[in-house]
This record gives structure tokens, C-alpha cells and sequence, in this order.
């Protein structure tokens, strides 16, 4: 509590020379920093998570903070006025800006992802092209929105577990004056650690997060497969046969990490990343793509009815709900039901037209394996006949590149959105038995149970906010 108080002291006045100091920094003796409450952020491609972590609270395991709406999750949308997105004060965030993702015909406010503003392809169909410094700005106000959103929703829910002198400011308490209050850390990909062209995505979470507070130092950043062999290690989901220093397995982990436009594959060894690649196409986007696709094919070729923004909308929202049910009970739930009461209209008489139709695990799998070999094939320039083929090359190369053999590997540790998916899954564990055996598979191959899967990076992100991992 002296400690605390020292450091509040010196931080009190922002101006001052010690107000943009870490703690950390200076006192990095475990035994003399306090322990500060952690708050994770990660910003995926699709998803945002919040976590948190008080280990005089919580048993030293860190949680989900659940949204507004209740939800693990939230969509990492925003909504920004097309003709002045910086200096207008009209947004939305989250669940309301995915919304009207497919909505935007008048070109008044656009809705995307935070990562996808950086790109130029987002800004070709329109007269509103933008340079790339431009984007730039653009994607870091984004971010901000999202982050101070994401931040303050979660702090209104753990307010009572974080140490505060001055109650009525507590909802400050991360980008005002009571900052020292909690310790922010935010994940981002690792493709910005080893891409010279990716600068700008790097200054995306480094500089477009300074504003929030003049002691903006104070926030770590992790690479996120880091973060999640962090909360691997936490959880005791590496193999125990393998020794281990500071938390952390000497051997070096391979993390698969399905996310929502690609799989980015990274090797971590000794608190490093020390490989990466990225492949576009494995992720939760195309499957969400490929169940759609099936829908429209059903629907509106029959109905011989254009596709407008609002039945896509719907189509959307509905792919995306039957690929979470497919993907949360796959050992009995091989089939869903999509039914949209009121999806379009037909033109002539006027009337509401509906749509039902079954979708199976099967029928997803085979439309998106057309369009993920597509996408590779035109990437790679290789030929391939299935998923797992496109697995087992992907692989193959990381390991020549990294120049070691499967059973050098501490384990196989598959994260995010899509880790969950039967499709995915199976596709792994057929190309690694194609490289190492099944038996590999079987003891080296690290599947997170449940909502671990997509939610481990997150939780890993608290976990080094209140440890020595970094």
C-alpha cells in the first residue's frame, strides 16, 4: 500500500517527469511493485474479448468480462460517418455497427472491422479513396473507439474489484486521471513484428493508443500467440513431460491461431515469437461466406429475387449463429435449422417471402473447401485436393523453415475464432498425422476445451499484466 501510494503521488501531476515512467520500469522486483488489477483487451479481426485478473480476488485465474449485451464477445465493427470519420462524434461500436454491416447503399457511415479501415480495397468502390496515411488515421480512431468502449463497459462491471481513492471518478478510471488504477494489456497480431510493410498496422496499436492518457506508456503490448502460450502454460494444458523456466516451456510451442480472415501460424520459444506466416482464407469468415452462399443459392435462385443489403444482413447474422451452434456441440449436432420469417418481398405481389432450410456440417465443409483452395491456390500457386492437404503444406514449410522436427515441438496449441469449428479441426489433425503420425496428434495436438479455444489470448493478456512474463 506504501508503494501505491508513492507511485500515485508521483503520477498525480501528468506534466510532471515522472508521470510518463512505468512502475514497472523501475521497481521490477516482484517483491516491491503492487499488484495492480489487469485488464486484457484483445482486438481480433472479427471478435474483441475483455479479461481480468485481481489475484487477491480471483484464485489467480483470470476471467471473461462479459459485454453489455451479456455476451462473451463483441463483433470489432465500428460505424464512422463516410464523408468526415475522425472529427464526428457519430459512431457505433460493436454488435449495433456489425448490424449494418451490409446496409450502407446511401454511403453516409460505413461499418467494418478496425483492421479493415488500413485497407485501400475498402475505399476503391466509392469517391472516397483515401491515402495511405489517411487510412491510417482513420483505423487508429477507430480503435480508440473500440478500446475506450470495450474498456469502459468492462470497468462498469469489475468496478468494485479495483482500488480506487476517489469514488466519484471511478468511471475514469482507465484513460483519466486514475489510470494506475489497473493495468491495461493489449494483444495485437504478430504478422506486425516480422512485416517491414505492416509499419503502419504496428503504429495502428502503438501511437493510436496514446491519446487515452498522457502516462500511455503504462499500457503493455503482447503479440497475441504469446499471450496465448502464457495462459496455456497458466492452465496446464502443455504437456507436463516437458521441462519448463518461469512459467513458460523451454521447448518451443506452435500456435495455430484461426482467427477470422486467415490462419496465422507462430512458433514461441523462450518468451518469443520467433516465426510467423499467415495464410488467407482458413478462417470463421469463410465458413460464415460458405453457409451463405448455400442460402442464397436455395433462396434466391427459386425466388429469382436481387439479393438487397438488409436480406444479406439477415443472412448474414443467421450463417453466423448456425456456425457457433455447429461448431459448440459437434459430437451431436451435425445439422441446423436456418429460418428467417420475413427475408425479402417479392416484387410483384407485395407479400413477405420467408426462408427455412437445413444446413448440415457436410454441406458447409465442401462449400468451403471450394472457396478456401481457391483462395490458396491462387495464393501459393500449388494445387490441392482438401483442406488438410493445404494444412499439411503449410506445416511442412514452417518446419523447414524453422529448421526442427515435429517431436523437437513442446506441443501443437490451435487458438481462436475458429478453433472450435469440426471442419478445422479435423483438417489439422488429418495434416499432422500426414507429417508426424496420429500418435503425435493425439499428445502433441493442444485443443482448449469449450470457449477456451477462442478466449486463451485473452486471458493471457491478464495473466502478463500481473506476472514477469514480459
Amino acid at each position: 500500500e506504501e508503494d501505491l501510494k508513492e507511485y500515485n503521488a508521483q503520477n498525480s501531476n501528468p506534466g510532471g517527469a515522472t508521470s510518463t515512467k512505468s512502475y514497472y520500469a523501475n521497481n521490477k522486483s516482484k517483491e516491491t511493485k503492487p499488484s495492480l488489477p489487469s485488464l486484457g483487451i484483445s482486438v481480433g479481426t472479427s471478435n474483441a474479448r475483455v479479461s481480468f485478473l485481481n489475484i487477491k480476488n480471483n484464485n489467480n485465474n483470470p476471467f471473461i468480462v462479459e459485454n453489455r449485451e451479456g455476451s462473451r464477445r463483441t463483433p470489432s465493427f465500428v460505424q464512422l460517418d463516410y464523408n468526415d470519420p475522425i472529427h464526428t462524434s457519430n459512431y457505433s461500436w460493436g454488435q449495433m455497427a456489425k448490424s449494418k454491416q451490409y446496409q450502407q447503399q446511401n454511403q453516409v457511415m460505413t461499418s467494418r472491422p478496425v483492421l479493415d479501415f488500413l485497407s485501400q480495397n475498402y475505399y476503391n468502390d466509392n469517391k472516397h479513396d483515401k491515402t495511405e496515411d489517411e487510412r491510417l488515421l482513420v483505423a487508429q480512431h477507430a480503435l480508440q473507439i473500440l478500446v475506450k468502449e470495450l474498456a469502459s463497459s468492462a470497468l462498469q462491471k469489475i468496478i468494485g474489484d479495483l482500488p480506487t481513492t476517489k469514488p466519484n471518478q471511478q468511471k475514469q478510471i482507465l484513460f483519466g486521471e486514475l489510470y494506475y488504477n489497473v493495468q491495461p494489456v493489449i494483444t495485437y497480431p504478430p504478422a506486425l513484428d516480422f512485416n517491414n510493410k505492416s509499419s503502419n498496422s504496428k503504429s495502428l496499436f502503438i501511437n493510436g493508443l496514446k491519446p487515452f492518457s498522457q502516462t500511455s506508456n503504462h499500457i503493455k503490448y503482447v503479440s497475441e500467440p504469446l499471450a496465448a502460450v502464457v495462459a496455456a502454460d497458466h492452465f496446464q494444458l502443455l504437456p507436463a513431460d516437458s521441462g519448463n523456466s518461469n512459467n513458460i516451456k523451454e521447448q518451443p510451442v506452435l500456435v495455430l491461431d484461426i482467427g477470422g480472415d486467415g490462419l496465422n501460424v507462430s512458433l514461441i520459444q523462450n518468451q518469443q515469437v520467433l516465426y510467423h506466416s499467415y495464410t488467407p482464407g482458413i478462417g470463421v469468415d469463410t465458413l460464415i461466406t460458405a453457409i451463405v452462399n448455400l442460402c442464397k443459392r436455395d433462396f434466391f435462385s427459386t425466388k429469382k429475387q436481387n439479393v438487397d443489403g438488409m436480406a444479406l444482413q439477415l443472412l448474414n447474422n443467421a450463417a453466423e449463429d448456425t456456425l457457433w451452434e455447429l461448431s459448440s456441440h459437434p459430437a451431436r449436432q451435425h445439422r441446423s435449422i436456418i429460418s428467417i420469417p420475413y427475408l425479402s418481398m417479392d416484387y410483384q405481389t407485395k407479400q413477405p417471402l420467408h426462408f427455412s432450410m437445413g444446413v448440415t456440417s457436410h454441406l458447409v465443409e465442401e462449400e468451403a473447401t471450394q472457396i478456401i483452395l481457391t483462395n490458396i491456390m491462387r495464393e501459393k500457386n500449388q494445387d490441392y485436393n482438401t483442406i488438410s492437404d493445404a494444412i499439411s503444406s503449410i506445416l511442412t514449410d514452417t518446419l523447414i523453415k524453422t529448421k526442427l522436427t515435429p517431436f523437437q515441438l513442446c506441443g501443437i496449441l490451435l487458438v481462436g475464432d475458429g478453433a472450435r469449428s469440426p471442419i478445422y479441426q479435423s483438417s489439422i489433425k488429418k495434416g499432422l498425422a500426414r507429417i508426424a503420425g496420429e500418435n503425435f496428434v493425439a499428445t502433441k495436438l493442444i485443443i482448449p476445451p469449450n470457449e477456451q479455444a477462442e478466449e486463451l489470448t485473452v486471458l493471457g493478456a491478464a495473466l502478463i499484466g500481473e506476472s514477469n512474463y514480459v
